[in-house]
């Protein structure tokens, strides 16, 4: 899930946030775990939006569900093996739901009540045609995965044409324990969009840069 609304300013704590007009090209996007294998969005606009009560665009026209191959039991089999064995596999299934009772924003990064909502790669798209946008920058979990894959991510959003960037200091990636130790899971994300998707920023120079811009 998505959402679209008029920044109240950046700040690493979210305290003291001023209403700022930023570039209308540009959008900031958060991002959490939803469930096992769907995720949360929140797309943030850095300008100040136009009045979020109008819905100019048909969100869902010309949206197809892609046809999906048709199982039979050797599918099934490999399916379950990999569900049972690798993700989320059955040692760590509990684990997994105990923290699924537990998800939420953070306090700073709730969805605001002037946020549109976009649930996927073609809403958000939507939005993006409306308010010009042609710059979207992912913050969140996991860079090398769901910011990269999930719908919305930028795999599909760079297909529309967008460049899609990030934050060196605000995403982490999913590491295994050969990686994890020195962030390499990460390094190889942050070096694949920098290569293929956009820009990597600095969180200081970004900061920096946005509060550059007047306050309204």
């Amino acid at each position: 899930m998505a959402g679209l609304g008029p920044c109240r300013g950046v700040s690493p704590t979210g305290k003291n946030r001023r209403r700022r007009s930023f570039p209308r090209s540009l959008c900031l996007c958060a991002f959490s775990i939803h469930s096992y294998f769907s995720c949360s969005w929140r797309w943030r606009l850095l300008p100040a939006a136009k009045n979020v009560t109008e819905k100019p665009w048909r969100l869902q026209e010309g949206h197809r569900e892609l046809r999906q191959v048709r199982p039979d039991p050797a599918y099934d089999r490999l399916q379950n093996f990999q569900e049972n064995n690798v993700f989320v596999g059955e040692h760590n299934r509990a684990d997994v739901d105990a923290g699924q009772i537990q998800l939420k924003f953070m306090q700073v990064a709730k969805p605001q009540e002037e946020e549109l909502i976009a649930e996927d790669s073609h809403q958000l798209a939507s939005l993006c045609h409306h308010y010009g946008i042609n710059h979207l920058v992912y913050t969140g979990f996991a860079l090398n995965w769901c910011l990269l894959m999930s719908p919305g991510g930028m795999v599909e959003m760079k297909r529309h044409g967008i460049l899609c960037s990030t934050i060196r200091e605000a995403v982490t990636a999913v590491e295994n324990a050969e990686t994890a130790r020195e962030e390499r899971e990460k390094q190889q994300a942050l070096w694949r969009v920098s290569l293929n998707f956009g820009f990597v920023f600095g969180a200081e120079d970004f900061i920096a840069a946005m509060n550059l811009i007047p306050t309204k």
